[in-house]
């Protein structure tokens, strides 16, 4: 699941997400809040939830704060953000489901990080 405000940051994810490998299926949310509408009614959660921090409605932090509140067994959270601040990185980092923190754009060495999570 990609979950990111931005158009062309959604765009850009997917597009390196299927090329890294076009069988994963990609869900797609613009914001914390349309995400946890989503997961509540999926019938499976998914592997892993790349989250954008700063979003309207409901940032990242607000998302993973009612995320793992909700959910008994959370996704594998990687924050994406734009955002290089150490204290964004810290406060990402505190969360038990956030296992990792990406600089945008998204890459296939971050790709291949991830696939070895799962």
């Amino acid at each position: 699941m990609v979950i990111d405000d931005s158009e062309a940051d959604q765009f850009f994810a997917r597009l390196e997400i299927e090329k890294f490998d076009p069988t994963i299926d990609i869900i797609q949310a613009c914001d914390g809040l349309q995400a946890l509408d989503m997961l509540g009614k999926a019938k499976l959660q998914p592997d892993i939830i790349l989250l954008d921090i700063n979003m309207p409605r409901m940032s990242g932090h607000e998302f993973v704060e009612a995320y793992e509140k909700a959910f008994k067994k959370p996704s594998i959270i990687i924050m994406l953000s734009s955002s290089n601040l150490d204290v964004d990185k810290d406060r990402a980092m505190r969360y038990q489901c956030v296992h990792e923190y990406i600089e945008k754009p998204l890459n296939s060495s971050c790709l291949e990080r991830m696939r070895a999570m799962i």
